[in-house]
């Protein structure tokens, strides 16, 4: 399994140092705000529970800039991978053999690769047999990961079997998009009822306090459902409806619609890139 992640440059060694002999809160603050941006954009991708193989490529506009100072970011990278739960630990217990590689662009970015497999360029690759993904390796589509059309692979040089494509109503209409929020809106818009969305916003409020890493995505993803049962609702109803049909507060309700009020103002004029 392979996805792919796109995020703005964080932060140099440089800057981290610079921030933090200025104001060692500010410094903290920083740290924080990053993990959970990207925290935020890795929220409803594929998670990896066990040991992965990740690259780091670096874009960057200018080539006479120190490597060793750019690639120290990867820190803010990996502390939001695992709070996005994408990856289960940042530890060299699950991480295998990081790779970064380095290009000059018109703008500075990071393209991170994570895979169940050993990769290279963002291709699967077998270590053992170095060409194997130019004969035999299909490399699988990213997200959302769906199986390749109709055709005949080779297993034991022997024996052919036919690999049947999925048909089109098991394919999860999700597109482009990532996260689950988006994922929540497509099953309430299928069920078209006030009971569902009750139903998911009561799971969303559940998962924000198991999952306390988390707390503040599921909060947003709650808050929309809310803002999306709102404008279904009369004014007179909706306390009564809440109250009624949610685990939520209005207290907590008002909150948690601020932040995805708040997530969606952010959205409009700047989407990070992903693939």
């Amino acid at each position: 399994m392979l996805s792919k992640f796109i995020f703005p440059l964080p932060p140099t060694l440089n800057e981290i140092i610079g921030t933090a002999r200025t104001n060692v809160y500010a410094s903290a603050k920083e740290k924080r705000a990053w993990t959970n941006r990207i925290a935020v954009e890795c929220f409803g991708r594929r998670q990896f529970p066990d040991r992965v193989w990740i690259e780091f490529i670096w874009k960057i506009k200018n080539f006479r800039r120190d490597p060793d100072n750019i690639s120290a970011a990867a820190k803010f990278v990996m502390d939001g991978l695992v709070e996005g739960g994408i990856i289960r630990d940042d530890s060299l217990k699950f991480i295998m053999s990081p790779v970064l590689h380095w290009y000059e662009k018109g703008e500075d970015l990071v393209q991170i690769h994570i895979a169940d497999h050993p990769i290279w360029n963002g291709r699967l690759i077998d270590i053992e047999n170095p060409g194997f993904q130019e004969t035999k390796q299909q490399v699988i589509p990213v997200y959302p990961e769906v199986l390749l059309p109709v055709k005949q692979e080779e297993i034991d040089e022997k024996k052919k079997v036919a690999i049947a494509p999925i048909v089109k109503e098991q394919i999860p209409a999700l597109s482009t998009v990532t996260t689950v929020v988006e994922v929540l809106k497509a099953e309430v818009a299928d069920s078209g009822e006030l009971l569902e969305l009750a139903n998911l916003i009561n799971r969303e409020y559940q998962r924000s306090k198991t999952a306390p890493a988390a707390a503040m995505l599921y909060a947003r993803n709650a808050g929309e459902l809310l803002l999306q049962a709102q404008s279904l609702l009369p004014e007179s109803e909706w306390l009564t409806w809440l109250s009624t049909n949610c685990q939520v507060s209005e207290q907590s309700a008002k909150t948690y619609m601020a932040i995805a009020k708040s997530w969606l103002s952010l959205q409009k004029p700047s989407q990070l890139s992903r693939i």
